[in-house]
């Protein structure tokens, strides 16, 4: 049985692993457990058929020894009072929410944030009977690149995410003004959580010591149908450009080509240490994604005090002092300015207090109330006493009427549904 004094639990429903390049999702997750919550952080599950097969494909090459991919899992720290859970060691929403009463000791979760609006996320809010929910949408899931895997009817989960419903209260928070136009638009208000710079960016000295000249870089993923790969290849004819970060299989080969380096995956520190030897950093990204892409990195890169070059995004004006036009750097004769020190970085930690200030007083007695799950009004109770997955349920043909819950997300996975996205061809990020 709880007590007041136990830590708060959040549940995390994310859209990336963990030890994919540092984002708002770890971020968020981190932020939490230094505030004192328990954190329960559920890394992206498989939910299309391209997606499926290439996880068995890294699976078996991985136990071969050979190259997996070009996105290495980076080492970052879990800090404490933080769990990762993976798909692998929780396949099923009956799985993960076992592991989740073994960790809190069977005390209630207070809080979901959820950032992968899927049929299996969507279970797992109703089993966990959380009495708060946000929906931290930093997505427009029609717009991704195909490949990123939107899951199927990612529409009618996002629109149950936030239906009003006895014992919960949802609410929307995003880091884009312009997401949360077009949720306005559906209906539903919002509130704008902005990103922030992490904690290994403060406190260091940026000054202009540790610079080699004409060193300028990205840190981060690079997906060439996101990153501006071919910007980055015409100023390695200029400068020494570097990438710190993981890089799919076309970037890889054109950055390299190019003269580029390519470093990482580091911890967070580790990058700082290498970010200090550059002259500027660069933010490139194509510009299909230019109305809504909030790079979660954007005030790491303002916190080094370098100037920071961008293409392809749609700034808000509170960002716009900070950074400057990519088309200087090929201006003849351009010298990269000075770093400047900058003062009054926001933090994480002020981030997750909105977001718990999103919700007013009602997480107030959150951590001493249990909230059962019920289904939707026009929905019958969903039983889970046979949720399970038998092995090699995944290539088990089952007729949808006679599905459990999880393997009917399998099905929804498997089946093929039309979605405004397109077709899925390589593994998701659904980061930034």
């Amino acid at each position: 049985m709880s007590s007041p004094s136990d830590p708060r639990v959040v549940v995390i429903l994310s859209s990336i692993r963990w030890g994919f390049t540092w984002q708002r999702h770890q971020a968020i997750a981190r932020a939490a457990a230094q505030a004192g919550w328990t954190v329960i952080f559920r890394e992206s599950h498989p939910r299309r058929p391209g997606q499926i097969a290439l996880w068995v494909q890294r699976k078996i090459r991985g136990k071969l020894g050979l190259k997996v991919d070009n996105h290495e899992t980076s080492p970052h720290a879990i800090p404490e009072g933080a769990h990762v859970i993976s798909a692998e060691e929780a396949p099923t929403v009956r799985s993960f929410c076992r592991r989740v009463d073994r960790i809190t000791g069977g005390r209630p979760v207070d809080l979901v944030v959820a950032y992968l609006p899927s049929g299996q996320s969507w279970r797992i809010i109703e089993r966990l009977g959380a009495p708060a929910l946000s929906y931290d949408d930093v997505l427009d899931w029609a717009e991704v690149p195909a490949d990123w895997f939107p899951p199927p009817h990612y529409d009618l989960y996002q629109e149950r995410f936030l239906a009003p419903k006895p014992g919960r209260i949802s609410r929307l928070t995003s880091d884009s003004a312009v997401l949360l136009d077009i949720w306005r638009e559906r209906g539903h208000d919002g509130v704008l959580i902005p990103p922030a710079a992490d904690d290994e960016y403060l406190d260091v000295d940026w000054g202009a010591d540790a610079i080699v000249p004409r060193r300028i870089g990205y840190f981060g993923a690079v997906l060439h149908t996101m990153v501006d790969v071919d910007l980055l290849v015409k100023l390695a004819e200029r400068y020494e450009v570097v990438v710190a970060g993981p890089a799919d299989e076309v970037a890889y080969g054109k950055l390299r080509k190019a003269g580029a380096s390519i470093i990482g995956p580091f911890e967070l520190p580790e990058l700082v240490e290498n970010l200090r030897t550059w002259s500027a950093i660069l933010l490139p990204y194509q510009t299909n994604r230019a109305n809504t892409l909030v790079p979660a990195k954007i005030w790491n890169a303002i916190a080094t005090g370098r100037p920071v070059y961008t293409s392809g995004l749609m700034l808000g004006e509170e960002l716009v002092p900070f950074t400057r036009d990519m088309t200087e750097l090929f201006e003849d004769g351009y010298e990269i300015p000075a770093p400047q020190p900058r003062d009054n970085v926001p933090v994480w930690g002020d981030r997750w207090a909105t977001l718990i200030g999103a919700f007013g007083d009602s997480l107030a007695g959150a951590a001493d109330e249990t909230v059962p799950a019920t289904a939707l009004a026009d929905e019958p109770p969903v039983d889970h006493s046979e949720d399970t997955l038998p092995r090699g349920a995944l290539w088990t043909t089952v007729p949808r009427s006679a599905a459990s819950p999880v393997t009917a997300d399998i099905l929804d996975a498997v089946s093929p549904v039309s979605n405004t996205a397109g077709a899925a061809v390589s593994e998701t990020t659904g980061g930034r």
